[in-house]
């Protein structure tokens, strides 16, 4: 596995486990963040980052349901339903990302 790929889910454990021992409700954690004035275009990539993996694993199981169903199971259908599979998760998390 390539160091991008691998290096979320350690910085996303190590914020869970530092909020669950912190002793601070999540609200007053939240407001913490918000006085670090985390640039935008930083304070979005990260809301991407964070929400891309998710959408892209939701979208890809329809994509399996699809299989399930005997459809697009040529090669052809497979690369067209995964290429379909990246553009929709990106589109979906890039909305996500301007919630």
């Amino acid at each position: 596995m390539s160091a991008p790929m691998c290096c979320p889910s350690p910085a996303m454990a190590t914020f869970g486990i530092g909020t669950m021992v912190a002793g601070k409700p999540f609200a007053e954690i939240l407001e913490d963040i918000k006085k670090l004035e985390i640039p935008p275009a930083c304070f979005y990539a990260t809301k991407f980052v964070l929400a891309w993996p998710f959408v892209y694993h939701t979208v890809n199981g329809v994509r399996h349901m699809v299989w399930d169903r005997a459809l697009a199971l040529t090669i052809p259908g497979v690369y067209n339903t995964g290429y379909a599979a990246v553009a929709v998760s990106t589109t979906i998390a890039g909305l996500i990302t301007t919630l």
